[in-house]
């Protein structure tokens, strides 16, 4: 008996089979929008590149002037006007200056040539992130269960990471000046 004609002798079989095919190939396709820089997935084609060449481009005192360069455009978009999809281009943001000011911070301490100093960075950083989390949390003690609760929330978040991206790079800048 061959399995191929028999799956295929009705059409009803065909109808069915065209249809999971259809399925596995729709979720390959969503899989990837997903895993395509994280915009896909909330229908925005924005770069991750954009706030890290904005600040490249600005000079320290500017760098503030960055804040935003992913998530206005992501929430003006008229089809991310639902809630939880401006939360998301909010939390993408987010995502990019903490990436940022890693990235800021493993370059200052690659630069210390003093095991004592980059132990004091660390230090420093350790209780700069205590500092944010019970900051930035605030909103969601004082708001319970509302959406302003994490608006406010991420918008803390992005503006304490950036300021602290500034200050790791000017610190930097002062650290390399002193040498």
């Amino acid at each position: 008996m061959n399995f191929k004609r028999n799956l295929f002798a009705d059409s009803s079989h065909r109808f069915s089979v065209f249809f999971l095919f259809s399925g596995i190939v729709l979720m390959s396709f969503s899989v990837m929008a997903i895993y395509d820089g994280g915009h896909a997935a909330i229908g925005v084609r924005l770069s991750n590149d954009m706030i890290e060449n904005c600040v490249a481009r600005a000079k320290n005192s500017q760098i503030l002037t960055c804040i935003g360069s992913f998530s206005k455009p992501c929430r003006a978009r008229t089809e991310n006007s639902h809630p939880e999809t401006q939360e998301e281009c909010l939390e993408h943001e987010f995502v990019i200056w903490d990436q940022l000011m890693r990235k800021t911070l493993k370059k200052f301490k690659q630069n210390i040539s003093s095991e004592q100093k980059r132990l004091q960075v660390q230090k420093v950083q350790v209780l700069w992130k205590s500092y944010h989390e019970m900051e930035c949390r605030l909103p969601y003690s004082l708001l319970p269960r509302s959406f302003a609760a994490k608006e406010f929330g991420l918008n803390c978040s992005i503006q304490l990471t950036a300021r602290r991206v500034v200050d790791l790079i000017r610190l930097q800048q002062a650290y390399r000046e002193n040498l």
